[in-house]
């Protein structure tokens, strides 16, 4: 390991130890240091902490919940389903979401009634993380439908929290591995919770 990667390892380990030294402000999230501190840092360009703001991650995430962002953490790390990562969306709009889809994976859109089409992902129901399954309506579900196919490698796709659909792959489809800025961690719950 070069000096550098240890010296940004470090600096991470110190980051987070600073960050759960605030308990009594602020409610934290289990964060896993041991697994982070395990993780190739080497990539990482850029961190800071971000305060999400919408509420398409609800109910998993609130809006003024703190997350630990890692600019360029998925050039030396692999993507895994359930990362939490920060989509660039056009030239300015960064989108925080799930990753519930990556290549290899099939992802089918079947219509279950009149106006309601279900996200299916290798023949099984995709589900959010409270297990409700995505379901949407006849318009959400125009867009993912032409995006039902085998995601290709270097593809993810990207979903909120709502089964219903969100600012998500249901409406700018299917998302280039290149376009995510990098990782989010959950560290604090807001007040709100």
């Amino acid at each position: 390991m070069d000096k550098n990667s240890l010296n940004k390892k470090s600096l991470f380990i110190i980051l987070i130890g600073l960050i759960c030294g605030c308990q009594q402000q602020i409610k934290l999230a289990r964060v896993d240091v041991q697994t982070l501190a395990n993780k190739n840092l080497s990539c990482v360009e850029h961190a800071d902490i971000r305060t999400l703001s919408g509420t398409s991650l609800s109910p998993m995430l609130l809006p003024d919940d703190q997350l630990l962002f890692l600019g360029g953490y998925y050039k030396c790390n692999s993507i895994k389903k359930g990362d939490l990562v920060l989509y660039r969306w056009g030239d300015k709009k960064n989108v925080a979401k799930f990753v519930r889809g990556m290549a290899g994976d099939i992802l089918t859109v079947e219509e279950i009634s009149p106006d309601q089409w279900r996200l299916e992902l290798n023949g099984q129901p995709l589900h959010n993380s409270t297990g409700a399954e995505y379901i949407l309506s006849e318009q959400k579900a125009a867009l993912i439908r032409l995006y039902a196919r085998k995601i290709k490698l270097n593809e993810v796709l990207l979903l909120g929290d709502k089964s219903n659909g969100s600012h998500d792959s249901t409406v700018f489809g299917l998302v280039n591995t290149s376009q995510l800025s990098g990782k989010l961690i959950p560290l604090a719950h807001s007040s709100s919770h």
